[in-house]
């Protein structure tokens, strides 16, 4: 969970009488995605005394899973054009929040990351798009297209 707003009053002398806090909570699975709302809630309702809390949790992004086998093929089409040791296909899961993944539960994929190199991630201030690695993303899809129509 990321709490990535917080909003509460505009004096610097005044203690403020509410206080709102937004965020995001992502999850690598659909069960625990449903752990995290019903904790979420329990600890709001569980306010010490005085302290009101309204809690509105809603569902955006479902948890982003790859399949085994696209994963594999994407990988081996990525070997292909820069050889075994600059394609990792068992890095650690990321917590990412991503339309891509309605896509992966009506058909088979997977979602990678392509070679953005060392620095600040998407979804951070200091982003910075590494121009210099579009003509390899896009001799790597248009590979994996032929690939896949070669299969």
């Amino acid at each position: 969970m990321a709490v990535t707003v917080a909003q509460a009053g505009n004096a610097t002398n005044v203690v403020p009488d509410q206080a709102v806090l937004s965020g995001s909570v992502r999850t690598l699975s659909a069960a625990f995605r449903h752990q995290a709302e019903e904790r979420l809630m329990t600890l709001a309702a569980e306010a010490p005394e005085g302290l009101s809390v309204a809690m509105q949790y809603t569902r955006y992004y479902p948890p982003l899973v790859n399949d085994d086998a696209a994963t594999a093929f994407a990988c081996k089409t990525a070997a292909g054009l820069t050889g075994d040791t600059r394609v990792d296909g068992q890095s650690a899961p990321h917590f990412v929040a991503e339309d891509f993944s309605y896509m992966l539960r009506a058909c088979k994929g997977c979602f990678l990351f392509l070679g953005q190199g060392d620095g600040p991630a998407l979804h951070n201030d200091r982003f910075d798009l590494n121009d210099a690695i579009a003509p390899a993303g896009a001799s790597f899809f248009a590979k994996l297209v032929e690939d896949r129509l070669n299969r």
